[in-house]
C-alpha cells in the first residue's frame, strides 16, 4: 500500500487522517493502533470499498493463520473508532460469507479543506445529538415509546430523524411536549454534574514520553513529574522522575545512596539502585516522597524515599509473600496499603501515618476463600481542577466526603467486587460488581473512578453505577495515572517463548518464538506433538507444533480466559476451567463441551493417567478438596476429607497438594493414610509438578526442576533454571518444555483529558 502522507479522506462525517493516523471530528479524535489503521487503508483502496475476509487475513495479518473471533475483534474496533466520534451513522457493512465494506460516503479531500470541514460536521452532529434527545423525549412523553424502541432508534440515522421530526411537526401536540423538554432540560441541569455522569474525553492523540529499551512500570505521577521504574542488569531496578512540562526533556534518576551498598558510594555517584525486587512504587500528591517495598533473600520491607534530599528511611517489615501495593491519601500524610499473611491467605487494607509511623489494619476478609482487598485508591481532595466554590454547587450527600478509600475485591476472571470505605468508622459499603478483570486503579473525582482492565481504561460514575471506556493503548495498560486534565499510561507488552531441552545431553532449541505469551506446554508422547496456548491472535488460543513443521493454530477456547490445561494420557483431548466449570476440549476434531458446571466451583482439574477420570479441586464444602468424576459412568465422589487442591491418580494412587501446607501426599484410592513425600513443595505450587512413568517432576524456586523417584524415594536436579523462568513446564521422554519471559516492551504515553460531557 502505497499513499501520500498529505492524503485525506472524508468517510461520512469524519475525517480519516492517513499522516496522523487518526480519525477526527472538530476537535475530537480516535488515534488508529498498526492493525485498524492497516484494516481502514484496505477497504479504502479496494474496489467499491469492499474487502473478502481472505483479503483481511492476507492485508493484516500478513497471511498468518487466525481465527475468526480475532477478526471480528478489529473489525468491532473499528467500529467503535468511528461511533466514538459519529454514533449517529454505520460506517462498516457486514457483508454475510463475503466479508466488509464501507457504509457511509467516501471521498478525498484537500488538507486546506480540513478546517472548514471540521467546523460543519461538528455542528452538524451537534444538531443531530440535540435532535435525538427532543424527539426522544416527545415521543415517551406521548405514549410513543413502543413506537420508538421498534424502529431502534439508538442507532437511528441522520434521515430517519429528519423524517421523524417532520413527521412530528405535524401534530398539534408537539408544542406542548417541546414546552416540556426545555423545562425537563432545565430541572435536569439544575441537578448539577453529581446526578448525572460528566465523562472524560480524550482530548488529544498518544504523545509517547520514554523511548528506552525494555519498559517502565509502576508509574505515578503529580503536576510536574511523572516517577516510573526501570530494569537494569541483574535484578537491580532504577526509580527514575522524569519533567511533563516539556515532553523532550530528559529524565533524571532520584539522588540517594544505594540501600545495599550505601557506605561505598560516593555522593555525586549516588543513584537509588535496589538490587532486590522492588514492588510498585507510588509518588506522594505533593512530590516530596516515595514508597515502596524490596524483597531480597525471602524478606520485605517498605522504605519511604525522599524525591529532593538524600535520605530514606525503613518504615516496617512486610510478610515476603504480600505483593506491596499502596494508594496515598490526598494530603500526603498517610498511605494505604494492602497486606496479607501469605499466599494461601487474602488480602486485608491497612493505612500507615507518617508522623505518628502507625499501622492500623482497617478491612478482614469474612474468609479465607476470597482474594481479599486486592486493589485500593484514596480519594482526592477535590475534583480533578475544579475550584473550591464549584466543589461546594453539589449536594452535600452526594459528595463522598468522608469516603476515603475505594477497595477492589477480585470475584473472577471476568467480575470485580467494589466497595466504598467511610473514613468516620472505617466501614465498607458494596457499591456494585464490576463485569471486568481490574488491575488498576485511580479515584479521579469524588464521583468519577478511572479502572484499567487488559489494554482498555474505563470511567465509573459512582453517583449513577455507570461504566463507560475512555481509552484503548497499543498494549497493555500496566499503569496509569491521571492529573491535571492529563492521563499518562504506562504500556507493556509482555511476551514469553517454549524452550525445549534434552535430558540426556542438554541440547536446547526455542522451538516456540511467536510474539506475545505463549504457554502451558503438553507434549504427547505418542506423536511428539506439542500443544501450547498463545495469545498472537488477540487472545488465547490452542496451538499445535509437529515436529519439523511451524506452529498452526489448532482449536478456539469456550472462555478468552483460563486457569490451566491438562493433556490426557492418551493425547486425545485437554480438560481445563473456567468460572467455576470444566471443559474438555477433543483434539481430534477440535470440539469442545462442558462436563461439569459452574456450581461446582472447580479450580485445579487433571485426568488420570487412563483418561477415564478427572480430579478436581472445589472449596463448595467450604474448604478445599479434591473430587473424582468418572467420565464413563458419570459419577462424583470425593477423595479427601482433610484438604486437597491439585490432585493426579497414577496407579490406584492419589497424589496431592494442599491449599494451606506446603508438601506433596501420596494416599491409597482403597483406602489408607495419606503420606508425605515431599515435604517443601510450595502451598501455591499446583501448576509446577507432574507424574512421568514412575518419577514425580516439580519446581523448586530456589534451585530449579526435580526429579522424585517413586520407588527409591529420591531427588536428583534436572534441570537448573534462569531467572526468566516463569515457573511452567513439561516432561515427556527425554524431553523438557519450559517457558521463559521475553523482555517486555512498552513506554509511556501522554493524553490530554477534557472535562466537558460526552456527546449521547
Amino acid at each position: 500500500m502505497n499513499q501520500s502522507d498529505s492524503r485525506n479522506w472524508q468517510i461520512g462525517l469524519v475525517i480519516f487522517d492517513y499522516a496522523r493516523r487518526e480519525l477526527r471530528v472538530g476537535q475530537h479524535s480516535a488515534y488508529l493502533e498498526p492493525k485498524l489503521f492497516t484494516l481502514l487503508l484496505l477497504l479504502l483502496e479496494s474496489p467499491h470499498y469492499q474487502v473478502s475476509r481472505d483479503q483481511l487475513i492476507a492485508e493484516v495479518w500478513s497471511s498468518r493463520v487466525v481465527s475468526e473471533s480475532a477478526i471480528n475483534r478489529v473489525i468491532s474496533l473499528l467500529r467503535k473508532a468511528f461511533s466514538t466520534l459519529d454514533p449517529y451513522t454505520n460506517y462498516i457493512e457486514t457483508l454475510p460469507k463475503v466479508g466488509y465494506r464501507l457504509a457511509a460516503q467516501v471521498k478525498v479531500i484537500e488538507t486546506a479543506e480540513l478546517p472548514t470541514i471540521h467546523q460543519a460536521n461538528q455542528q452538524l452532529l451537534a444538531e443531530l445529538a440535540a435532535n435525538k434527545a427532543a424527539t426522544q423525549t416527545a415521543l415517551l412523553s406521548s405514549g410513543a415509546a413502543d413506537e420508538l424502541s421498534a424502529q431502534h432508534t439508538d442507532e437511528v440515522t441522520p434521515t430517519e430523524f429528519a423524517l421523524t421530526l417532520r413527521k412530528l411537526s405535524m401534530s398539534g401536540w408537539v408544542w406542548g411536549s417541546l414546552l416540556l423538554i426545555c423545562l425537563l432540560l432545565v430541572a435536569w441541569s439544575l441537578r448539577g454534574y453529581w446526578y448525572s455522569p460528566q465523562w472524560l474525553n480524550t482530548a488529544e492523540r498518544p504523545v509517547y514520553l520514554t523511548y528506552e529499551e525494555g519498559s517502565e512500570t509502576s508509574l505515578s505521577a503529580n503536576s510536574t513529574h511523572i516517577f516510573y521504574q526501570r530494569q537494569i542488569a541483574g535484578a537491580a531496578t532504577e526509580l527514575w522522575l522524569k519533567p511533563v512540562a516539556d515532553r523532550h526533556s530528559p529524565a533524571v534518576r532520584i539522588p540517594v545512596r544505594s540501600i545495599n551498598d550505601a557506605s561505598e558510594r560516593q555522593p555525586e555517584e549516588a543513584a537509588l539502585v535496589v538490587k532486590g525486587r522492588l514492588s510498585a512504587a507510588k509518588l506522594s500528591p505533593d512530590g516530596q516522597w516515595l514508597v515502596f517495598a524490596e524483597y531480597q533473600s525471602q524478606q520485605c520491607q517498605v522504605f519511604l524515599l525522599s524525591t529532593t534530599l538524600p535520605q530514606m528511611r525503613s518504615l516496617f517489615a512486610c510478610p515476603a509473600d504480600s505483593e506491596f501495593q499502596a494508594s496515598w491519601q490526598a494530603d500526603s500524610q498517610a498511605f494505604f496499603y494492602r497486606q496479607r499473611q501469605n499466599k494461601t491467605k487474602p488480602y486485608a487494607v491497612h493505612r500507615y501515618t507518617l508522623a505518628t509511623a502507625k499501622q492500623q489494619q482497617l478491612t478482614a476478609p469474612a474468609s479465607d476463600d476470597l482474594a481479599g482487598s486486592l486493589l485500593v485508591a484514596a480519594a482526592p481532595a477535590l475534583p480533578l481542577e475544579q475550584t473550591e466554590a464549584s466543589a461546594q454547587d453539589a449536594p452535600k450527600a452526594e459528595r463522598s466526603d468522608h469516603a476515603a478509600v475505594a477497595i477492589l475485591r477480585y470475584l473472577d476472571q471476568e467480575r470485580t467486587e467494589l466497595l466504598l470505605m467511610n473514613e468516620v468508622q472505617w466501614l465498607t459499603e458494596k457499591i456494585d460488581v464490576i463485569p471486568l478483570n481490574i488491575s488498576n486503579i485511580q479515584w479521579l473525582r469524588p464521583d468519577l473512578l478511572l479502572f484499567s482492565s487488559g489494554a482498555n481504561l474505563y470511567q465509573y460514575h459512582l453517583p449513577s453505577k455507570q461504566l463507560a471506556p475512555l481509552h484503548t493503548a497499543r498494549e497493555a495498560v500496566e499503569s496509569f495515572h491521571a492529573v491535571a486534565e492529563r492521563i499518562f499510561v504506562a504500556e507493556q507488552k509482555q511476551q514469553s517463548h517454549i524452550r525445549r531441552i534434552s535430558l540426556r545431553n542438554g541440547e536446547t532449541e526455542r522451538v516456540v518464538e511467536f510474539e506475545g505469551l505463549n504457554i502451558m506446554p503438553r507434549l504427547s508422547g505418542s506423536d511428539q506433538r506439542l500443544f501450547f496456548l498463545s495469545n498472537i491472535g488477540g487472545h488465547f488460543q490452542v496451538w499445535q507444533k509437529m515436529v519439523g513443521s511451524d506452529p498452526t493454530m489448532f482449536g478456539e477456547l469456550p472462555h478468552p480466559n483460563f486457569t490451566r490445561l491438562a493433556l490426557s494420557s492418551d493425547q486425545q483431548s485437554i480438560v481445563f476451567t473456567q468460572l467455576g466449570a470444566i471443559y474438555q476440549l477433543d483434539l481430534a476434531n477440535g470440539i469442545s463441551r462442558q462436563l461439569l458446571g459452574a456450581e461446582y466451583k472447580a479450580n485445579v482439574v487433571n485426568l488420570d493417567n487412563s483418561s477415564n477420570s478427572l480430579v478436581f479441586s472445589s472449596d463448595r464444602s467450604g474448604d478445599w478438596q479434591l473430587w473424582q468424576y468418572d467420565l464413563t459412568k458419570n459419577t462424583l465422589e470425593q477423595l479427601t476429607n482433610d484438604g486437597g487442591y491439585s490432585g493426579i491418580i497414577a496407579d490406584n494412587d492419589l497424589y496431592f497438594t494442599r491449599y494451606h501446607q506446603p508438601g506433596l501426599w501420596r494416599k491409597p484410592l482403597n483406602g489408607g493414610e495419606a503420606e508425605l513425600l515431599i515435604p517443601d513443595l510450595d502451598v501455591v505450587n499446583w501448576l509446577n509438578w507432574q507424574i512421568d512413568q514412575q518419577h514425580i517432576y516439580f519446581y523448586r524456586p530456589d534451585s530449579g526442576i526435580w526429579q522424585y523417584s517413586i520407588s527409591s524415594k529420591q531427588e536428583q536436579l534436572v534441570l537448573p533454571v534462569s531467572e526468566n523462568f516463569v515457573h511452567q513446564f513439561h516432561v515427556s521422554g527425554q524431553y523438557i518444555h519450559v517457558v521463559e519471559r521475553r523482555r517486555s516492551e512498552g513506554n509511556i504515553a501522554q493524553l490530554g483529558l477534557s472535562l466537558e460531557p460526552k456527546e449521547q
